[in-house]
């Protein structure tokens, strides 16, 4: 409860309230198959060795209800967050659910939000049926200083005005909980007409903003020893539904960190998802054992960014030395992103062990020089690299937008005159 009046008290002021910590460990796990009666439980729990603070994600009755993971982490002191997530919806909009699965014979999503819309009390009377199971074992084990997050569709394919009222059925059954909204899609006014406490999106650069959870769910990790499904055939400019671990992966979510108040990664793994065998199987019967070198690879990522992962400041004060370079500029913008489809990016490349990419629209065909400076010191240059296919200039340097400083300056010179943008944060995705 206290955390909860903390947050309340953040909000109305404005401020982050994970920043309070020096460190970003609002990152958890999303292990959707915790309750398989296979899941390698003993794994998981020792790949969170070392870190300060536990958050779990996972998916109620559809990998199956064996709940003695879910109770041994309940048992954990460093468990500071446990969000559920109730109804497998992408299995009912695509016609993959089994007979165990709360939606099973419900007809179609249509015919789903239609029931809820007019509050059936058949469906829900079946609700508070289908949740007793789950509803007991919190009852039991769940301590009070654990935040507990329900969200009641997985990228549910209700209206918001329909989600309002399966959000208000989920109060009744978890009245100490935070509800979280997640639907399919998302609007600015989704979170204030479902009366949801949290907006969740899924996959690569959801639009979010606080109060917000962001989970990769659906967007695959490629790692060394076990590329993405697709990988291979990838090149820099297509539309893809993965992201390279490392310095791609550590920006992404580390950004997403600081928007939101928790994140989540989320691996094929979570789903025990084969990435060699992307055919449907039902989830109850697929391999959810992860063995413990992939919980090692996993984490490796994970623990970097609860012990590099960097809090953003809510305002960026420049210093007279932030400042120094600013007097040899013919022009200084602020605008550097301009949220143009064909403007200007700076971001991690999508491949790895590369560095930054940097794009200008194409009013700076003829920029001769572009380095990132941090008062008087050069951080990275930008060398030209051809033009990306839709004209723009191209440039790339060796080094990670990750470890770049704060406060900084994007300084272009062009027919001898210096065009200089004010860059507060460059280790996000700017565009």
């Amino acid at each position: 409860m206290l955390k909860q009046i903390l947050l309340f008290i953040c909000t109305l002021i404005s401020i982050n309230c994970y920043a309070q910590s020096t460190k970003l460990e609002n990152v958890g796990y999303a292990a959707f198959n915790l309750t398989s009666n296979n899941f390698n439980c003993a794994g998981l729990k020792s790949s969170f060795r070392g870190l300060n603070e536990i958050h779990i994600s996972f998916l109620y009755n559809t990998f199956g209800n064996n709940f003695s993971c879910l109770k041994s982490f309940l048992e954990d002191p460093k468990l500071k967050t446990l969000q559920i997530h109730l109804i497998n919806e992408p299995g009912h909009r695509n016609k993959r659910l089994q007979n165990y699965e709360f939606l099973y014979d419900e007809g179609s999503p249509k015919d789903y939000d239609e029931k809820i819309s007019r509050a059936d009390l058949t469906i829900k009377q079946k609700y508070f049926n289908y949740l007793t199971p789950l509803v007991n074992i919190l009852n039991q084990s769940i301590r009070a200083d654990v935040e507990l997050l329900i969200s009641p569709g997985l990228e549910s394919n209700l209206t918001d005005k329909s989600g309002k009222i399966l959000i208000e059925w989920t109060r009744e059954v978890f009245p100490s909980a935070r509800i979280v909204w997640n639907p399919l899609k998302s609007s600015s006014t989704s979170l204030s007409v479902s009366t949801g406490d949290l907006l969740e999106q899924h996959g690569l650069f959801p639009i979010l903003k606080a109060p917000c959870i962001f989970n990769l769910d659906g967007s695959d990790i490629s790692y060394p020893n076990r590329p993405a499904l697709g990988e291979p055939q990838y090149k820099e400019g297509q539309s893809k539904n993965w992201i390279q671990s490392g310095y791609p992966m550590f920006q992404l979510h580390e950004e997403m960190a600081n928007r939101c108040e928790y994140v989540f990664v989320w691996s094929a793994e979570s789903n025990g998802l084969d990435y060699r065998k992307p055919a449907f199987v039902d989830p109850r019967k697929r391999n959810n054992r992860i063995p413990n070198k992939v919980y090692k690879t996993i984490f490796s990522d994970i623990k970097n960014l609860h012990r590099r992962g960097l809090v953003y400041p809510k305002e960026y004060d420049y210093t007279p030395e932030d400042q120094s370079m600013a007097s040899s500029c013919n022009q200084i913008k602020t605008n550097f992103v301009d949220g143009f489809k064909r403007g200007n990016l700076l971001k991690q490349s999508e491949f790895r062990n590369r560095g930054a990419v940097l794009i200008l629209s194409k009013e700076f065909s003829s920029i001769s020089s572009a380095k990132l400076y941090k008062g008087k010191t050069v951080v990275d240059t930008f060398t030209k690299n051809g033009r990306y296919k839709d004209g723009r200039v191209l440039f790339r340097s060796n080094k990670s937008p990750t470890k770049y400083p704060l406060n900084t300056y994007l300084i272009l010179e062009k027919n001898n005159s210096k065009i200089c943008y004010k860059i507060p944060n460059p280790r996000i995705r700017l565009d």
